[in-house]
């Protein structure tokens, strides 16, 4: 990302000044005028009576139920989920302010960044179209074997790339867009022979920023080609250690319950999507990283992972949710049998049986210890011992005092041991 620069409190005031709040809540809020100030239910949390109240004078909002307030900054870092400086920037475009002390270099980077946008949006319609049309007949199936129906689709706009090699160059040039921008952003690949299509005969999944940007795209083959997944390469816009697929459809969601849940793949994020799962977002099949982390802590501190049955207990995942962990998040994990996925698990049970499964998820330390002494025969002296060695190494991690007290006195009843036995 540019590097924001530093803004003066009189630009700062002049952005502030720029927008009414009263109106700028209204698009949001319905609102009352109440005296000097407008009310109406807070959109922060539930509630029957009004005790959200915007000020026009101070130019302030401020709920007396949930405590949630502050100038139109704040407001649309809570409601858009954006950090100030992207917030300040995103008000000073509404108003027509230019922003101050952005260099030449700065500069054209956020043009390049546009100009990647733009041709990602491109390529979106392009595939989106080709779903729909008689060459994506056999896409269509595939998903609806898959228990994605036209609505889903449309829903995640979905696409599909044909088994040619210059569909997408074609229709790009036919748009004037230069080969060297869709290089850049991943779409196409110069070989010996001129540029062709990096995406052939794929179910194509746009991955999008929580501001509904395109980024890049994930492809699922229709066939037995290799390899079955392919996703944009790094481009100046996408980081897949920084983006989640899923997040713009499920912010609104993620904020309002208060929980995310995190999945490896598209399908996986789709089919509890259908199951009334809205606030479900997907890793890409990432090992997850800080950026992770401090995005999703920008919506919610609670997490709950979704994994396979077979990926969740393997080490390198496990250390990524220790350090969404450690980034103060609420981690617990929904566990599933091995051999299944999230996906197939949706399809196969109720909307019920669903949200049971995802409701009774496992605090992060609980799963570790039980992932942990698994693959130990508890009745040997020896298995015993050998799984202790795991829970304490388990234990010493913790930092907050209480909660390895709790986790001794836990893994104490399992192993049948004292509990002054696995805390040094």
């Amino acid at each position: 990302m540019t590097r924001v620069p530093q803004y003066s409190d009189e630009w700062l005031e002049k952005v502030k000044v720029a927008h009414d709040i009263v109106d700028l809540v209204g698009k949001k809020v319905d609102l009352k005028a109440s005296g000097q100030n407008y009310i109406g239910l807070c959109p922060f949390h539930e509630e029957k009576t009004p005790s959200f109240s915007v000020n026009l004078q101070n130019q302030f909002y401020y709920c007396f139920g949930c405590g949630s307030g502050g100038s139109v900054f704040n407001w649309v870092m809570r409601t858009e989920n954006l950090s100030f400086p992207e917030a300040v920037q995103l008000l000073a475009k509404q108003a027509n302010i230019p922003v101050p002390h952005i260099s030449p270099q700065q500069q054209q980077a956020m043009e390049k960044q546009e100009q990647l946008y733009h041709v990602n949006y491109l390529a979106a319609q392009y595939y989106y179209k080709l779903l729909r049309s008689k060459q994506g007949s056999n896409a269509r199936n595939y998903l609806i074997n898959r228990g994605i129906n036209g609505s889903l689709a449309k829903q995640f706009y979905l696409g599909f790339a044909i088994p040619a090699w210059n569909g997408l160059v074609d229709f790009l040039q036919s748009k004037d867009i230069s080969m060297n921008l869709a290089e850049e952003a991943g779409l196409v690949v110069k070989g010996k022979r001129g540029y062709y299509d990096r995406f052939r005969n794929r179910i194509i999944f746009p991955i999008c920023d929580d501001r509904s940007r395109f980024l890049g795209f994930g492809g699922r083959v229709i066939g037995d080609e290799k390899p079955k997944y392919l996703n944009s390469p790094e481009t100046p816009i996408f980081h897949k250690a920084k983006s989640l697929y899923g997040l713009n459809w499920a912010k609104d969601s993620i904020t309002t319950k208060e929980c995310v849940v995190v999945v490896e793949g598209y399908t996986d994020s789709i089919g509890l999507y259908a199951k009334g799962v809205s606030n479900v977002v997907a890793s890409l099949g990432t090992a997850f990283t800080q950026n992770h982390a401090q995005l999703l802590a920008r919506f919610t501190k609670n997490v709950v992972i979704a994994f396979d049955g077979d990926a969740a207990g393997n080490r390198a995942t496990l250390r990524g949710l220790n350090l969404l962990k450690q980034q103060g998040l609420q981690v617990s994990v929904a566990v599933l049998a091995s051999g299944d996925d999230p996906d197939t698990y949706a399809r196969s049970h109720t909307q019920g049986e669903v949200e049971d499964w995802l409701t009774n998820a496992v605090p992060l330390v609980e799963y570790q210890i039980q992932t942990g002494i698994s693959g130990y025969n508890l009745q040997s002296r020896e298995g015993k011992l050998q799984a202790s060695k795991e829970i304490i190494d388990i234990l010493m991690k913790l930092d907050n005092a209480v909660e390895r007290d709790e986790y001794s006195k836990y893994a104490a009843k399992i192993l049948s041991v004292d509990e002054n036995s696995l805390v040094k």
